[in-house]
């Protein structure tokens, strides 16, 4: 063979390569810098960052599909988090499975009655070898998931592994007051290599553990579906960043405009106002919330500085509407909110009033923005879609089409209120054709989910808010 042909078809299987590693995906247009890591964890190794809009060529998901596997144009190559990238020439489907986080051991839900342990009660540096690096870690009575649930231990918390699982999935591990349990190791940095460790096997009996530490049954009896929620890619990398920029996970704020602040919304489950009827599941979320913030008694109750009557998305970004005696000088009420409360999620819905005073250009950049900046911030932004606008219909269907487009490109939830309106009598209107209809009584009522009360668009939308934070209580905040 000439050596121009070997020429040749060197050039052809360079242009081939080239062509096969073209970027078909980028970076959102985020304001921070986005890590690449060396596993797809957020505790895998930094290995790069990203500005906002960087091409990419991703190669690899994870089954999950929260994270991808990707090589930026300069050769670096790693993990980044889906829910920060925007797919331009290929769909998630087409992109190969090349890592099944079910295969490792997770560190799933945990009920309200496993607290967390105090620092008092875990060992000291002088008596450990080992670290939790998850937000929250379960302990359970087993190495596997199916294990009951003992107590949950938090970030940095210092252990003594004694022993593992025979796949090292699992470690062995005790607490100072002499309690057993198993930790699931990729959560948990050993100060040993795990292999030094004696092969252990073997439940941890209940009758060991305290008392007040025991599971309940609350995982035993999941609640039905979400059929209004959809939960997104990005949400539990968002709610990691958030813990460690100190974000509460009891905290939820309320994002809005007079649906929102409505009397009957949200402020009656704050007070204790309501009727779960044959929701009684949703009663853990409620008692999960009841933490004081810094504008209320609780999230329920509290005031949001970034809700108020009239408000559209051109409002909640404006600082000339940030409350004064709250808000520090330049803030928006959006950015005001999220400093003073520090939430970990945050309730959104605006769009009523924008169909007719914002034109939709302006709309989809402005959700864009709120969207972005919740995600910078670690608030997971949950978007709703917007109830039926008598007169409007055609403009709603179309913001809605932009408000579901929007938290699918950042992979965040969304809680689909207009599909549940649309089983109501009426759409779940009021007379005005604009406001969810109320039940009598707003404030008593509002959240009393029996009998006809469920027929009214602001009970519905209080029922199906509570499930949101339900699943992501469950899924999520409690992990």
């Amino acid at each position: 063979m000439s050596r121009w042909i070997v020429l040749v078809l060197l050039m052809l299987m360079m242009t081939m390569n080239t062509f096969a590693q073209e970027p078909n995906a980028r970076v959102v247009n985020m304001w921070e810098m986005l890590n690449i890591r060396n596993a797809p964890t957020n505790d895998g190794a930094v290995v790069g960052e990203l500005t906002g809009r960087t091409p990419l060529f991703v190669s690899g998901r994870t089954r999950d599909n929260r994270w991808y596997q990707v090589q930026t144009s300069d050769g670096i190559s790693g993990w980044v988090a889906s829910g920060f990238i925007e797919l331009r020439s290929i769909e998630q489907a087409a992109i190969p499975i090349i890592f099944d986080p079910q295969t490792a051991p997770v560190a799933e839900t945990a009920s309200e009655s496993a607290p967390l342990e105090s620092v008092a009660s875990v060992l000291s540096d002088s008596a450990s070898n080992a670290r939790i690096i998850a937000a929250v870690l379960n302990v359970r009575t087993a190495p596997s998931v199916d294990g009951s649930l003992m107590m949950r231990l938090p970030i940095n918390t210092r252990i003594q592994a004694i022993g593992r699982s025979s796949d090292n999935a699992w470690l062995k591990a005790q607490l100072s007051d002499g309690t057993l349990g198993w930790l699931a190791a990729a959560y948990v940095a050993l100060d040993v290599d795990i292999n030094t460790l004696p092969i252990v096997s073997g439940e941890v009996a209940v009758a060991d553990v305290p008392s007040e530490i025991v599971s309940s049954d609350e995982a035993a009896q999941p609640p039905p579906p979400n059929g209004y929620l959809a939960m997104g890619a990005s949400a539990w990398n968002i709610f990691a960043n958030g813990q460690a920029l100190g974000n509460q996970a009891t905290v939820f704020s309320k994002i809005g405009d007079s649906i929102t602040v409505a009397e009957s919304m949200f402020t009656p489950i704050g007070y204790g106002q309501y009727n779960l009827g044959d929701f009684g599941y949703l009663q853990a979320t409620i008692s999960f919330f009841s933490t004081p913030t810094a504008t209320g008694a609780n999230s329920f109750a509290g005031v949001s500085v970034a809700a108020n009557n009239g408000w559209t998305t051109n409002t909640v970004l404006n600082q000339a509407f940030a409350n004064p005696n709250l808000c520090q000088a330049g803030e928006s009420p959006l950015q005001c909110e999220y400093r003073i409360n520090r939430p970990a999620v945050a309730l959104i819905m605006f769009g009523s009033n924008d169909v007719i005073v914002v034109p939709s250009e302006e709309y989809a950049r402005n959700l864009r923005t709120i969207t972005e900046f919740s995600i910078s911030q670690g608030v997971i932004p949950v978007l709703s879609t917007i109830p039926p606008r008598r007169g409007f219909e055609d403009r709603t269907t179309f913001y809605n089409q932009l408000i579901r487009e929007t938290a699918a490109q950042y992979g965040t939830p969304l809680w689909d209120y207009h599909a549940a309106m649309l089983t109501l009598p009426d759409s779940g209107l009021s007379d005005d054709g604009l406001h969810p209809s109320a039940p009598p009584n707003p404030f008593e009522n509002g959240a009393n989910f029996t009998g006809d009360n469920l027929r009214y668009g602001y009970v519905m939308r209080n029922l199906t808010a509570l499930q949101v934070l339900d699943t992501l209580r469950r899924e999520v905040l409690a992990r």
